[in-house]
């Protein structure tokens, strides 16, 4: 089976799988909000492993 617009077909499939295409503002914050920690929580692995730390 082949389908004309694949892309179309997969971004609705994700859609329906993740929740609405357009987000309001406190999905925005919470995936902003994620994204930091996610970075904060690489960034601190990082500079463990050169053997840096904040302070």
């Amino acid at each position: 089976m082949s389908v004309d617009e694949p892309a179309r077909v997969i971004a609705a499939a994700v859609t329906s799988l993740l929740g609405p295409e357009t987000p309001g503002p406190d999905d925005v914050q919470a995936t902003a909000d994620a994204a930091v920690a996610a970075m904060t929580a690489k960034r601190q692995k990082l500079l463990n492993s050169i053997g840096k730390r904040e302070g």
